[in-house]
């Protein structure tokens, strides 16, 4: 072979060997420390690789394209945790993949979670048309939006007293928003101990935040329900001497739900959505008490 086409062979089959070269983990753990080692985030993908259609899709037309396989793991590290049903996989990694899902409240495939080196999630994607080009812009856009609400922890992180509070209910409320308060629950008692004289309002917020998640985490099919709504009556009164108008709807999103999904009784989880959305219409609360209500028509 002529040294020409010799070399041309090792620079085709080395590229080759690079482009084919796996761009997505399935190690929790590694992809974990690889991304606080890196300074990157997190691309969680929970897929149904051999039997889920809009997760295949979702592979050809973007995670298989030269554009997303280039740009994403500049600023990600990419996970696929696989729930498969024809595939082999070992004990170990099914369960890990399922208490994964459960954590973050994965419904369906494919679920894409956007999370920060922690793992902490800050947006959720799923198929979208559009190819490489509009799934990239929409990450972009999602890591911005990210930095921006992670710039208020690092602006606490630098602050003390009433100061780092205010700035932490407001990352919370954000969080809260995006439907990933779970993830930062640990901020809770860090705003009550700094409001530890209720002088900002925040201490008896988040107080009864800490008592109302506590009682959603006991309900069960077996539930006295009397002694939850008298529980829920009493959280939803200090809410309202406190001002909380997102935390009283809070509060009576739960009593909807417990009507609806464990009473089946409609007729009093309409009464109440009712009330969630005379509270405040625009809010995240509203707008979800309008969306089940015009569903319930």
């Amino acid at each position: 072979m002529r040294l020409f086409n010799f070399l041309s062979f090792v620079i085709i089959s080395c590229g080759f060997s690079l482009w084919a070269q796996d761009i997505w983990t399935e190690d929790w753990n590694a992809a974990l420390q690889q991304a606080q080692r890196e300074g990157k985030d997190l691309l969680i993908n929970f897929t149904g690789s051999d039997w889920c259609v809009w997760c295949q899709r979702l592979d050809a037309e973007v995670f298989s394209t030269p554009s997303f396989r280039q740009q994403a793991p500049q600023r990600f590290i990419l996970v696929k945790l696989d729930f498969p049903r024809g595939l082999p996989q070992t004990p170990a990694i099914r369960n890990r993949n399922q208490e994964l899902a459960q954590r973050y409240g994965v419904e369906g495939y494919p679920t894409i979670f956007l999370a920060d080196s922690k793992g902490r999630p800050y947006a959720k994607m799923g198929y979208q048309a559009g190819g490489p080009a509009t799934f990239l812009r929409n990450m972009e856009n999602n890591r911005q939006a990210k930095e921006r609400d992670w710039s208020l922890l690092a602006r606490a992180e630098s602050s003390s007293g009433l100061d780092k509070a205010k700035l932490l209910d407001q990352f919370f409320t954000r969080a809260e928003e995006n439907g990933n308060a779970q993830f930062f629950m640990e901020l809770v008692d860090q705003i009550i101990n700094l409001d530890a004289q209720n002088q900002a309002g925040l201490r008896e917020k988040y107080q009864i935040k800490k008592t109302l998640e506590a009682l959603k985490q006991g309900l069960n099919e077996n539930s006295n329900w009397n002694q939850v709504f008298g529980q829920l009556n009493g959280l939803e009164q200090r809410a309202k001497q406190a001002n909380q108008v997102l935390l009283q709807q809070d509060i009576l999103v739960v009593q909807a739900a417990i009507y609806l999904n464990a009473l089946n009784n409609q007729a009093e989880a309409k009464k109440i959505l009712e009330r969630v959305r005379s509270l405040n219409p625009t809010s995240t609360w509203g707008r979800l008490a309008s969306d089940v209500l015009g569903r319930m028509r």
